[in-house]
């Protein structure tokens, strides 16, 4: 097993071994692109644009031991700069949302379950996973009344139809996905 230190030196290696370029989109943002293909001479990337960001190697240290790209931001076409906590939090909500474009019944469908469970007075941000949350709903609600057993039809019905949606926009395990990134569905929805 490699110690903390081999780990901080591969990192660095990977920055002095790899070429990336920052390009400007259509809408005056910057996107960074990692080379990916066959290794080409210094002068030769240079003159395609792609540079080696030596700076990045001041960034991996204990606190950050492993280097991806991903991290970072570039804010010029020159300057990389890791990204915050709310930018973070912003690429991971950007993902949810090209799944509601890929599926506006997967909308729809969240969001009935964010009304019942609003309904129902139950603070779904409490919990960590949805089968948490599932949990507690099943045993709290009494199934053997007539308004419990309509809650617990409706309850279990989206959910199928969330697993189903997440399904047909090719989402490998739906049930993992939905179960440990539920918030950031629900979060979506006015």
């Amino acid at each position: 097993m490699k110690n903390l230190d081999e780990i901080i030196l591969n990192s660095k290696r990977k920055i002095m071994e790899t070429f990336f370029k920052i390009v400007k989109n259509d809408d005056d943002t910057f996107s960074i692109i990692e080379y990916f293909g066959p290794k080409k001479s210094l002068a030769q990337m240079m003159r395609e644009g792609y540079k080696r960001f030596e700076s990045l190697k001041s960034e991996i240290n204990e606190s950050y031991p492993i280097f991806d790209i991903n991290d970072f931001k570039a804010i010029d076409s020159n300057t990389l700069i890791r990204k915050t906590e709310n930018d973070l939090i912003k690429d991971e909500l950007v993902k949810y949302l090209k799944y509601y474009d890929m599926s506006p019944a997967l909308y729809e469908t969240v969001k009935k379950l964010k009304e019942l469970l609003i309904s129902l007075s139950i603070k779904y941000p409490e919990y960590n996973t949805f089968s948490e949350l599932q949990n507690v709903f099943n045993s709290s609600i009494n199934s053997r009344s007539m308004e419990g057993s309509k809650y617990l039809t409706l309850f279990s019905t989206y959910v199928d139809q969330i697993y189903l949606y997440l399904e047909k926009i090719n989402i490998s395990f739906p049930r993992d996905l939905f179960d440990k990134n539920f918030n950031y569905f629900i979060a979506l929805i006015r």
